[in-house]
């Protein structure tokens, strides 16, 4: 298990393998909650339309995504792909990697649970939204 102390917020994935021919491949990352509920994805192929073609032999393919500022305290798992977007998979592994959230306080001093139904972060507030409110 991997502890996210409060205020982490960078996920650094790494995978190494051997391709026995070139391979199109790119890594896709699904954040999920104990049971199995995407919470959130990310497929740098995707965003960008293309998987980049990698040559036959040794790989490491490394990805960093950040978690939103207010993430909640829970119990999160990581499941990891290899493939090439829209046409076929390569590697799935289901629960890579399992993480523990120790959430960002709030304003009194405890972190939202994710158990308590509060999502996996708290919406900010656009300032425009506020504006000419009172408390």
């Amino acid at each position: 298990m991997i502890e996210l102390p409060a205020g982490e917020r960078r996920l650094d994935v790494c995978v190494r393998g051997t391709a026995h021919a070139e391979t199109r491949m790119e890594l896709e990352l699904w954040l999920t909650d104990t049971d199995d509920v995407t919470l959130a994805f990310f497929s740098a192929a995707h965003a960008q339309g293309v998987t980049p073609l990698w040559p036959a032999g040794p790989f490491e393919l490394r990805r960093s995504r950040r978690l939103p500022a207010t993430t909640h305290r829970g119990e999160y798992f990581l499941n990891l792909s290899l493939t090439h977007h829209n046409v076929c998979g390569w590697m799935d592994c289901y629960r890579a990697v399992r993480l523990h959230a120790e959430g960002t306080p709030t304003a009194t001093g405890r972190p939202l649970e994710y158990r308590e139904g509060k999502g996996l972060f708290t919406l900010e507030e656009a300032p425009e939204a506020s504006a000419g409110a009172t408390a």
